[in-house]
């Protein structure tokens, strides 16, 4: 059971446990990473999006084929945005993790890896909170705190609080001096919401975005000029917007295509082309990419349309469908894989353009495609 919520006038995010514990603060949601160096100055993420192992998943080619695309990857840091599981048990959760966990760069060194959750993650033969409490226990997001080195290579938390969702956190990029560098934010775009005739899907609550705030602000030492990225599930409103704005023949940089039926029930249906409307966006707007704006964020990463791969340079943050990443549930053949991108320790990010490429090029833009099929593999 999640913990009640009281923020104190005088330190922003203090949660107030139920039993009379000490206050949560913003450390309780940290990972602090010290990965930024004198010689490396560059730091590459990969997404992998709905990737859906269930009980009935090979898991021998599900894990080659991720162990292949990591390869060609070769990231630093792996941010799954939801939808990791369906249909599933325990079991396909322990698979999951302890590849994940198993996973390492061409040098030998293990990735470290995080988690959002999407409206899939928390139905099946488990508990709700048994993914969040799965995944705690693969993160050292807590060392600091407990002093307990699990020797696991997670970032993620879930502090017992009262706060909307279960992935609610962000990734400290150090750099040699320990001072942020980067900030990735991770948050729970929550699952369904009924409207009264039928279910649509939820958005980023009120209360996640006052959390959010409230963490930049402290984190970000009341002003100071930390870029960050942000990873979810479920799309923004935002995402159509900056369809129609293509569509309408605007010059901002952009790629990929919105190819899902165009969707009768978003709510924007009517006010913009039907074409903009072909995505599941939340059943209204949230607020978080204006606070996301104003908080330091350039780019903002989901999933859950498994064949959208649209991005674009909306108002200078980027707004971006990770690439579907294996073939369980439906999908395009020649459309999946991973999203990739490469952030500076001096704040740049590239993302005026994404190739599609068979493997990270390492002279290539920040923001690159890496599409892989089984087909590619013989499998």
């Amino acid at each position: 059971m999640k913990k009640s919520l009281l923020v104190l006038p005088t330190l922003s995010l203090a949660l107030l446990s139920c039993s009379g514990g000490a206050p949560l603060t913003v450390g309780d949601y940290t990972v602090n990473l010290s990965i930024f160096s004198a010689e490396k100055q560059d730091v590459t993420i990969m997404q992998l999006t709905d990737i859906h192992w269930n009980m009935a998943t090979d898991l021998d080619k599900q894990i080659l084929y991720l162990e292949t695309l990591v390869s060609k990857g070769n990231p630093d840091i792996i941010m799954l945005t939801g939808d990791c599981c369906l249909v599933a048990n325990t079991d396909n959760w322990t698979s999951l993790f302890q590849t994940m966990d198993s996973l390492k760069k061409n040098d030998g060194t293990h990735i470290y890896w995080g988690v959002v959750w999407g409206n899939h993650d928390r139905t099946g033969l488990y508990a709700p909170n048994y993914p969040s409490d799965l995944a705690s226990s693969y993160s050292n997001a807590y060392y600091e705190y407990t002093k307990q080195n699990t020797d696991h290579y997670g970032i993620f938390a879930d502090p017992d609080d009262d706060i909307q969702g279960r992935s609610n956190y962000v990734v400290n990029l150090l750099d040699e001096e320990g001072s942020i560098a980067w900030q990735l934010w991770g948050l729970d775009s929550n699952t369904d919401y009924y409207l009264g005739s039928h279910y649509s899907y939820d958005i980023i609550h009120e209360d996640q975005i006052e959390w959010f705030e409230d963490a930049a602000a402290e984190t970000r030492n009341g002003g100071s000029n930390i870029p960050g990225l942000a990873f979810i599930h479920i799309p923004l409103l935002q995402t159509a917007m900056a369809y129609q704005s293509v569509l309408d023949g605007e010059s901002l940089a952009h790629g990929g295509e919105l190819r899902e039926t165009p969707n009768e029930q978003h709510p924007l249906y009517g006010q913009l082309s039907p074409e903009a409307c072909a995505s599941y966006s939340g059943y209204k707007e949230s607020g978080f990419y204006d606070a996301a704006k104003e908080n330091g964020v350039v780019g903002i990463f989901y999933g859950h349309d498994h064949i959208n791969d649209f991005w674009a340079d909306y108002n200078d943050v980027l707004l971006a469908y990770g690439t579907k990443t294996g073939s369980e549930l439906y999908y395009q053949t020649g459309l999946m894989g991973a999203s990739m991108m490469r952030i500076h320790a001096d704040g740049s990010f590239d993302f005026s353009s994404r190739p599609a490429v068979s493997s990270w090029q390492d002279d290539g833009p920040d923001y690159q495609q890496i599409l892989l099929g089984y087909e590619d593999l013989g499998l």
